[in-house]
């Protein structure tokens, strides 16, 4: 059966230590640095297989929320988070297309106990720009955060991140802010807690004017932040030859 959600990976065993298979002498170190790979290929193989049928315990099932009975046709990505109080709470964009400056970040709530989700409504809308990739997630201390992109001009490369924060479970939210000034910024990931305690949210930078195709120089980051401090810090970029998304 094809794995669906790991990729399998295997040794390049066209290469031996320095020495290529076209080449006919081998050293002894070189044989032991290919079993050695080869050792941890298969303990990785091993794992995937143990974690596969581990989840095949699980009844995982996908189920539709909502469509375009409510506002706007195009719905793009969905983020969603369990609230303190057991709540599922869903985040997206929506207008009448991707780059429609009539986009806004829509809302809804699943409420622990109930089969209904809330009709969406508009938690985030900068009037004339158009919204993008909301990432809702809460905090360990149950404060709930709404990272979003606000594009300002034609393309997601003039695009800048903004925040806001809720102290009640998403039920009211604060007024927005910049979270980072630099034009191309973007979200999409939830945020990731350190063993520090610090928050880590995964970032990265779009390029070009291209709005079917990204730059070469498009490069992933992360965004540190101190609960202690309130502060982010900027991570060195992930750069790839072909652009890192």
């Amino acid at each position: 059966m094809e794995n669906k959600f790991f990729p399998i990976i295997t040794p390049d065993v066209s290469k031996i230590g320095d020495c290529k298979i076209s080449n006919c002498s081998y050293s002894g170190n070189a044989i032991i640095n290919f079993f050695l790979t080869l050792k941890k290929y298969v303990v990785f193989f091993l794992f995937l297989i143990g974690l596969t049928a581990h989840a095949g315990n699980y009844n995982i099932e996908t189920y539709r929320v909502f469509g375009p009975e409510h506002p706007g046709q195009y719905k793009h990505p969905a983020s969603i988070t369990q609230l303190a109080n057991g709540d599922l709470y869903i985040a997206y964009y929506g207008g009448s297309g991707e780059y429609g400056d009539d986009t806004a970040v829509y809302s809804s709530r699943l409420r622990t106990g109930e089969t209904q989700w809330t009709d969406p409504e508009v938690i985030a809308d900068t009037p004339d720009r158009g919204e993008g990739n909301p990432v809702v997630w809460q905090a360990p201390d149950r404060r709930v955060w709404l990272f979003y992109v606000n594009r300002y001009g034609e393309t997601w490369s003039n695009a800048r991140v903004k925040v806001k924060i809720s102290n009640d479970g998403a039920e009211t939210w604060s007024d927005s802010f910049l979270l980072n000034f630099e034009e191309g910024t973007m979200v999409r990931g939830q945020p990731i807690v350190l063993k520090n305690s610090d928050y880590l949210l995964p970032m990265y930078y779009e390029t070009g004017e291209d709005r079917e195709m990204t730059a070469s120089s498009t490069c992933s980051y992360f965004l540190r932040y101190n609960p202690k401090t309130k502060v982010w810090t900027e991570t060195n970029p992930i750069k790839s030859p072909m652009g890192n998304l």
